[in-house]
């Protein structure tokens, strides 16, 4: 979130002063999604890194535990990192390079912004149960 500012009048060449606040707070947003009957399943983290991947295959794996599942990627390092233990029910797809078109969990972030953009600031626990 950004201060809003607005204009101050001032001598020539002096520059108005005012407290400046900037709030960067990113998130991910981890998904899987079923392409034909359109069931998914989202967790959000704050990194994007091995660790958190493997933390969400784990509840994914957990949630589904019966079924074998084949789950699309990119080449992203943090989906094929060295250390990465991906659960037995879960099987990783690596998409060629260059092809996002083909990953059906892209298109989820069509409507992912809907409403926490355009240039009104929206708190982000308004943003998250939407």
């Amino acid at each position: 979130m950004l201060t809003v500012q607005h204009r101050k009048l001032t001598g020539f060449g002096v520059k108005p002063i005012g407290e400046v606040q900037w709030q960067f707070l990113y998130r991910w947003l981890y998904g899987v999604v079923e392409p034909i009957s359109g069931e998914h399943f989202m967790l959000e983290f704050s990194h994007l890194d091995s660790l958190c991947f493997e933390e969400f295959l784990q509840a994914f794996a957990q949630m589904y535990p019966h079924e074998l599942h084949l789950i699309q990627v990119d080449n992203a390092t943090a989906h094929s990192a060295q250390t990465l233990t991906v659960p037995d029910n879960v099987v990783l797809l690596f998409q060629p390079p260059y092809c996002r078109e083909v990953n059906p969990i892209e298109r989820v972030g069509l409507n992912s912004n809907d409403g926490c953009s355009g240039g009104i600031l929206i708190p982000l626990q308004i943003c998250n149960r939407r």
